[in-house]
C-alpha cells in the first residue's frame, strides 16, 4: 500500500486471521459471527486514509441483522455477492491439464539452480482437485503457428478440494526442458513483463494480460475470501490478503492464471477469477500478489531487460560471505541430494545464528570432506555420520521437523539452501580457519566433551566455538 500499514488495514488484516483460522475449524478469539458458515470474503478499501468500512460478504440465508454494526471499531458494510469464481478456460499461453484451461503468468527460472525454468500459473489451473501428481504432464497450446509443447507439474498451492488449507497464493510451477525453453524465449519480448512490482495503490492502473489483447483495470481493495474452482462442493478453498480490482470488462473463462502488470510494465500479480459485486466501484475480479509466490519458491521471473543471466543481486539479500561463481553453469554440477542435506544440517544446526552462523558450519563440513574425516568422502556422508552433527540424532526434539523442512520451507531454510549450493561450487569463503569441529557457546561445562580439554578455540561465530587442533 502506498499509504503504509493503516489501523483500517490493520483491523482488516485481524477479521482475515479470525475468519481463516475459523475457516480450518481452529479456536479463535473474537466475534462468534465472524466464521465460514456465515461470512464469504471481507473486503477492504485500498484508500484506507478516508473514512471507510469492512465489506462482509455474507453466505446465503444469514441476515444483516444477526452482526453487529461495527468490527473492532471499523464499521461494517454487508454486502451480496456470489462466491468468488475461479476461470480455469486463452492467453498468451494456454496450460492444459485434464479439462482444465488457464494463463501463464511468466516463465521464471530456478534462484538456486539457474538451469532449471518453469512457466508460473495458477495452482488451480494444473492442480484442480486432489487428483493432481507431481510430474504430470501439462500441455502449453495456442503458441503462434498451432505449435504445442509441454512441461511437468512440479509444485501447487493451495491442494484444492474439501479440506484445504487456507493459503495467501494460488500458484504452480510447470517445468518446461531446454528446448521448450528456447522455443518460449523466441517469442515475442513483449510477453515478457520489464520488472517485477510490489507497490499496490488504490486508483492504481493494470492490465490483465490475455490473448485478444490486454483488458484494463484499476485496483481498489483488500480482499480474503472463499474461491470456488469448480464442480460440486464450493467452495474450494480460502484465499488470504488478495487485491480486487475493477476491470474495463468481464473476465473471462481461461484468464486465471492471467498475468496483472502495472504501470512501466511491472509484473504485480495474478489473476485469479472474477466476481461479481453487486455494486460499483466494486471489485469486479481478484488477483493474488505475485512476490509471495516467487519469494516461496525461490524463482526469478525473465524480464526483456533480464531475458536469460542470473547475477549476485538475484541471490538472497542476506549476509553472505562468499559469492556465487560468475560463470552459473556448473549449477548441474551440484547434486541435489548433497544440497538438500547439507542445507537441513546447516538449518539444524545453526538456524537463527544468521547467514554468518550457517557459513562457518558448512565450511566445517566441507573441511571434514576434505580431509577425508572419519572415512567419509562426499557431503552427504560427513552430515550424516553417526552422532557428529546432533540435528540427526534419533532423540533431537527437532528431527521431525528437520525431515519435512524441504517440504515446507521457512526463510532459514531457504538461507540454508543458497549457502549449501555456494558452499558446492567453491564460492564459500572459510572463517572458521580450518576448523573440523565446533561446539555451542552454551553448552553447560558438565557436558562439554571432554576432546575439549585443555583445547582453546581458534574462533567463535555466534553461538559456536570452532577447534581446528582436535584429532
Amino acid at each position: 500500500m502506498s499509504s503504509g500499514k493503516t489501523d483500517a488495514w490493520r483491523r482488516f488484516a485481524y477479521a482475515s486471521a479470525v475468519l481463516e483460522r475459523r475457516w480450518r475449524g481452529l479456536p479463535a478469539a473474537g466475534d462468534d459471527w465472524l466464521c465460514r458458515e456465515a461470512v464469504r470474503a471481507l473486503k477492504l478499501p485500498l484508500d484506507t486514509r478516508a473514512q471507510t468500512s469492512l465489506g462482509v460478504v455474507l453466505q446465503d440465508g444469514i441476515s444483516p441483522r444477526e452482526l453487529p454494526s461495527a468490527l473492532v471499531g471499523l464499521p461494517l458494510k454487508i454486502v451480496r455477492a456470489p462466491v468468488l469464481r475461479a476461470q480455469s478456460d486463452p492467453p498468451l499461453l494456454t496450460l492444459r491439464r485434464t479439462l482444465e484451461d488457464g494463463t501463464t503468468t511468466a516463465l521464471v527460472r530456478d534462484r538456486l539452480n539457474g538451469e532449471r525454468c518453469y512457466l508460473l500459473t495458477c495452482g488451480h489451473v494444473v492442480a484442480p482437485d486432489r487428483a493432481a501428481r507431481y510430474g504430470e504432464e501439462v500441455v502449453i497450446s495456442r503458441l503462434p503457428g498451432g505449435v504445442v509443447l509441454k512441461g511437468l507439474l512440479r509444485e501447487w498451492q493451495p491442494a484444492v478440494g474439501p479440506g484445504s488449507m487456507p493459503s495467501t497464493m494460488d500458484a504452480a510451477l510447470v517445468e518446461v526442458d531446454a528446448g521448450t525453453l528456447q522455443s518460449l524465449r523466441r517469442l515475442d519480448p513483449a510477453w515478457l513483463p520489464r520488472s517485477v512490482g510490489e507497490t499496490v495503490s488504490p486508483g492504481l492502473p493494470v492490465a490483465l494480460r490475455r490473448i485478444g489483447g490486454p483488458l484494463d483495470g484499476v485496483l481498489c481493495e483488500h480482499w480474503s475470501g472463499e474461491v470456488g474452482v469448480g464442480g460440486e462442493g464450493y467452495p474450494d478453498y480460502f484465499l488470504q490478503d488478495a487485491i480486487g480490482y475493477c476491470a474495463d470488462s468481464p473476465t473471462i473463462g481461461g484468464d486465471s492464471g492471467g498475468a496483472i502488470w502495472g504501470e512501466g510494465d511491472a509484473l504485480l500479480g495474478m489473476h485469479i477469477g472474477a466476481i461479481d459485486s453487486g455494486h460499483a466501484p466494486a471489485a469486479t475480479a481478484v488477483m493474488a500478489r505475485v512476490k509471495p509466490a516467487l519469494d516461496w519458491y525461490c524463482i526469478k521471473p525473465f524480464t526483456r531487460l533480464d531475458p536469460a543471466t542470473l547475477t549476485p543481486k538475484d541471490w538472497p539479500a542476506l549476509p553472505l560471505s562468499g559469492r556465487p561463481p560468475d560463470a552459473l553453469a556448473t549449477q548441474s554440477a551440484v547434486n541435489a541430494g548433497d544440497q538438500v542435506v547439507l542445507a537441513k544440517t546447516l538449518w539444524g544446526e545453526a538456524r537463527g545464528e544468521g547467514g554468518e552462523g550457517m557459513e562457518a558450519v558448512a565450511s566445517v563440513i566441507l573441511n571434514r570432506r576434505r580431509a577425508k574425516y572419519r572415512g567419509r568422502t562426499t557431503v552427504s556422508e560427513v552430515c550424516l555420520d553417526p552422532k557428529q552433527f546432533s540435528c540427526w540424532n534419533d532423540d533431537d526434539l527437532n528431527s521431525s521437523k528437520l525431515m519435512r523442512i524441504d517440504k515446507q520451507p521457512d526463510d532459514d531454510f531457504r538461507l540454508a539452501m543458497a549457502i549449501a549450493s555456494m558452499a558446492l561450487q567453491g564460492g564459500l569463503t572459510d572463517k572458521t580457519q580450518g576448523a573440523k569441529h565446533y561446539v555451542a557457546t552454551t553448552l553447560p561445562l558438565s557436558l562439554r566433551p571432554r576432546w575439549l580439554n585443555d583445547k582453546r578455540p581458534c574462533t567463535v561465530i555466534g553461538r559456536h566455538e570452532f577447534y581446528n587442533n582436535i584429532l
